[in-house]
């Protein structure tokens, strides 16, 4: 069984690591052909490549958001609002506080939303950690004013509808590309270390980004490869 942890802040001794030190936890038993428990595989991500993805598509009429099932930010335009829940920095800040009417919609939803809100348009997509979507990471949401989005309205009146479809369309699909580039590492490594578990080694490991998760997938790929030459000698 694999486990995995929330992303949350690593800490040393019971005290948040300075600097901040975003991670993910991987857990899983490695068993023999025999069934026999050999031993537990413990690994962290690092999640600072991910966050940092979201930062570099910030503009300013439009503001990303990585916020987690309660809602609290992973990442926010204001550094000082990221990391407010109470496993955290406990700052308190919260995407439900800052967005109220659009927090029931985008909270926790296990789909994609995309949704006009008093002033703002906010398209919204869930990021799982594997392919049956049974782990929530997380949620990206992305928030534009609706008078910047739909500043040439006034020029395009008989194509208002078509513009507000284009506008929605982006924004989601925005949301949910991000999404997309960030999971589908972790979903692979995350098979791959299940399979390993299970004894199935015969597959190598590989990924083609360039950040810690490829870092990653070598080390996994190493330790598939230790794990079939110990199991050969024992037999």
């Amino acid at each position: 069984k694999l486990m995995i942890s929330p992303l949350d802040l690593n800490r040393e001794r019971g005290e948040v690591e300075r600097p901040l030190r975003p991670v993910i936890r991987y857990g899983t038993p490695v068993f023999d052909k025999s069934n026999k428990l050999q031993g537990i595989v413990l690994f962290n991500v690092l999640a600072d490549n991910f966050l940092e993805l979201l930062q570099k598509d910030q503009n300013g009429k439009e503001q990303l958001f990585f916020i987690d099932p309660k809602g609290f930010y992973y990442s926010n335009p204001e550094s000082g609002k990221a990391w407010g829940s109470p496993a955290d920095l406990d700052t308190g800040y919260n995407f439900a506080k800052d967005y109220p009417e659009a927090s029931s919609m985008v909270m926790g939803n296990t789909s994609p939303q995309n949704v006009k809100v008093a002033e703002h348009i906010v398209a919204s997509s869930p990021v799982f950690l594997d392919k049956r979507k049974s782990k929530l990471l997380g949620t990206i949401v992305n928030v534009a004013k609706t008078k910047d989005v739909l500043s040439s309205v006034d020029t395009f009146r008989n194509i208002f509808l078509l513009i507000g479809a284009v506008v929605f369309l982006a924004t989601l699909f925005l949301a949910m590309g991000l999404a997309k580039s960030i999971t589908s590492p972790l979903v692979y490594l995350t098979d791959a270390t299940m399979n390993m578990s299970k004894g199935k080694l015969a597959e190598p490991i590989a990924v083609t980004t360039k950040d810690e998760t490829k870092l990653l997938a070598e080390a996994i790929e190493r330790l598939r490869k230790s794990m079939i030459i110990l199991l050969k000698r024992k037999k």
